[in-house]
């Protein structure tokens, strides 16, 4: 996703259409969140000690983490980190394939999408 990786594709391949994949941008989206979380935190001490519960994926997150992300998302509060997490939600979405998108794809294309959990690569790969 650097520019002289689109700059080169562009030149060597015209015909091409870039993609790009879930992981890098999902990273460049969590980055960011991160980066409006740092800003915001000299002016809302409350987000001291937050930054996990704004990257992980909320079905990751325990009670007590859920909890204070609720409280940091209530509106009175009116943060930036909170408008930018819920941008990080929307692109998130975007990226999870329907059950229509997996009709008629194979097992592997299906989980291409969808990181596989810690250690499944040493199980030989693909888990159930």
């Amino acid at each position: 996703m650097s520019p002289a990786f689109i700059s080169g594709v562009e030149k060597q391949f015209p015909e091409a259409h870039l993609t790009f994949d879930r992981f890098h941008v999902m990273k460049i989206i969590n980055d960011a969140v991160d980066m409006v979380r740092r800003e915001e935190i000299k002016d809302c001490p409350e987000l001291k000690g937050s930054r996990y519960i704004w990257l992980k994926n909320q079905q990751n997150l325990k009670i007590s983490q859920s909890d204070l992300l609720n409280q940091l998302t209530i509106k009175k509060f009116n943060l930036k980190t909170s408008r930018a997490y819920h941008i990080r939600l929307n692109f998130q979405e975007l990226y999870q394939p329907t059950r229509e998108d997996r009709r008629g794809l194979s097992e592997e294309m299906v989980l291409l999408g969808n990181p596989q959990p810690p250690g499944a690569h040493q199980r030989g790969g693909l888990y159930k």
